[in-house]
């Protein structure tokens, strides 16, 4: 884990100190931090010992905005997330047990997006859209007796971008909308994980 964000901070760094050595304003780093909400679900109902349980969690990654035209943008990003979601257990052997089924724990994202500026204001309301990728870090989970797997999803929020002098402060809230069956425990069919997160983006 401290690897991963030291590797973090220095390619910001690294971008930053490009961005002002070349002086293009077209693209500006930057990183974003949020409270994310979990949004686990089974495609088919679960045995009736199986309950879904979700939870908050904590997301952070830095980015970079290339601006295209005055009024849309495309923003790749690489951050990592700490997601509470699991399938909860009850049994009975010999007495009476609970086992846990954490998906997405810890998990290191790429994404691509696109935002779009209707009003060129100094408060400019946007909607952004794109793909994520979530690849679990799957030394880092202790609970889980079974993997989990890869996650393809579509980005899609609202913000205000605020502009103070130098420095943009973007509120946003994004909903994620996983594509890929992220199951691996054979005692039950698909689960896709999906997302909403209040985000806060400094650039």
């Amino acid at each position: 884990m401290k690897n991963i964000l030291i590797v973090l901070f220095v390619a910001l760094f690294s971008v930053n100190g490009y961005t002002q050595t070349e002086n293009n304003k077209s693209l500006k780093p930057g990183f974003e931090i949020g409270l994310n909400y979990s949004l686990l679900q089974a495609e088919k109902e679960l045995p009736s010992n199986y309950v879904i349980d979700n939870s908050a969690g904590f997301q952070f990654a830095l980015n970079l905005e290339w601006k295209l035209l005055e009024y849309l943008s495309i923003q790749p990003s690489l951050g990592l997330s700490m997601n509470k979601s699991h399938v909860t257990t009850e049994f009975i052997y010999q007495h009476y047990n609970t086992s846990y089924y954490e998906v997405f724990p810890v998990a290191l994202e790429g994404g691509l997006r696109t935002l779009y500026y209707p009003f060129q204001t100094n408060k400019k309301p946007f909607i952004s859209a794109g793909l994520l990728y979530m690849q679990p870090l799957e030394k880092l989970y202790s609970s889980t007796s079974y993997g989990y797997g890869k996650n393809f999803a579509l980005d899609i929020g609202f913000g205000l971008q605020n502009s103070f002098g130098k420095l943009n402060l973007s509120p946003e809230i994004r909903y994620t909308l996983g594509l890929s069956n992220v199951n691996q425990n054979p005692s039950f069919s698909d689960l896709s994980y999906n997302r909403i997160a209040v985000i806060i983006t400094f650039k």
